[in-house]
């Protein structure tokens, strides 16, 4: 038996294609794998379905670009309920039809004496992978299109291309900077619990950011000191933050500019990250409670007589007295 090696579209294929007008589309229905193995070039080129079939197999979304179609089929053994028994895969056909046509083998390709073994599915196992590049010549005007999923895995490459697509269609790019928050910068104003602002400056700041602000580790005790808040804002070319009191020294910081997209556009309000620094009666911290157990009348905001409050969930290594800790609902009315 010659050790026929290579790929071809055997004749009912390549007339099927051949016979494509512009504007016809070409659907692929389906792709398999097999063990058989052409005896010569006449018998390859008569194919009308694999020597013997085996399974089904996937590929990758064809991309059709001038005349040619390409895609990568791909077997694995995780496919069709999963592989019970390993198999030498010998051959591979695509297969496919147009409105007026039969299901017709368009694309066949043999191993020859080089078949691949594919292992058996082990649960808890990556399954064994076999991929096969692919190109089909086809007219220009022609539409291709395919009828089962095309799940194929896909490279480290591949992922991160399309990683990056995602997170640009969803969130769009991001700019991280240094900056500095001024002791000097503090005046008053501020919003709710919080009386004063800083603004620092920031060229490349929109109001159309989500920012988040990291506080470096020299600046935690200066934050906590003074009550810094948990939120920010972002105007064009500065980002405003708040505090309870005027903090004591200079807080460096990182901050992360975060673009929206067009459906999905930011307002400028953002977070800003303080670590795991322990606060008592404020926003994010814990809650000290009266000798009846009430939360104490300065946890509240002063237009609030009633209603619920959340606990952070935080334990210190020493519980104080008269203090509540626990991730729960309370009811402080």
């Amino acid at each position: 038996m010659a050790n026929i090696y290579g790929f071809t579209s055997p004749t009912a294929g390549r007339e099927l294609i051949a016979g494509l007008l512009a504007g016809e589309t070409l659907t692929i229905t389906k792709v398999m794998v097999g063990t058989g193995k052409p005896e010569n070039l006449d018998q390859m080129a008569a194919l009308t379905d694999l020597i013997s079939p085996m399974a089904y197999a996937t590929s990758t979304t064809p991309v059709h670009s001038g005349s040619t179609v390409t895609m990568t089929i791909e077997y694995r053994s995780d496919l069709n309920g999963s592989l019970a028994a390993g198999f030498y895969l010998n051959e591979y056909g695509v297969f496919a039809k147009t409105e007026t046509s039969e299901e017709t083998l368009i694309y066949y390709g043999s191993l020859g004496d080089y078949p691949q073994w594919v292992n058996a599915y082990s649960p808890g196992q990556p399954p064994d992978i076999r991929r096969f590049p692919i190109t089909i010549v086809v007219a220009d005007e022609v539409n291709v299109n395919v009828q089962y999923t095309a799940d194929a895995f896909i490279t480290a490459e591949e992922a991160e291309a399309l990683l990056k697509s995602m997170i640009d269609g969803v969130v769009g790019a991001s700019d991280v900077v240094g900056i500095t928050i001024p002791a000097s910068a503090w005046v008053p104003g501020g919003t709710g619990l919080y009386h004063y602002q800083a603004d620092v400056a920031c060229a490349l700041a929109l109001a159309t950011h989500f920012p988040v602000a990291s506080l470096h580790d020299d600046a935690l005790g200066t934050a906590a000191a003074a009550g810094v808040a948990p939120i920010m804002q972002t105007f064009a070319g500065s980002a405003r933050f708040y505090a309870q009191a005027i903090p004591a020294d200079d807080m460096n910081a990182t901050l992360a500019l975060i673009s929206g997209s067009e459906e999905h556009p930011g307002d400028g309000r953002g977070i800003v990250n303080m670590g795991n620094t322990m606060r008592v009666n404020v926003p994010g911290g814990v809650a000290g409670l009266d000798e009846n157990g009430k939360v104490l009348p300065s946890v509240l905001p002063d237009d609030m007589t009633g209603g619920f409050i959340q606990y952070t969930g935080q334990f210190p290594a020493s519980p104080k007295p008269n203090t509540l800790y626990g991730e729960t609902l309370a009811d402080y009315t």
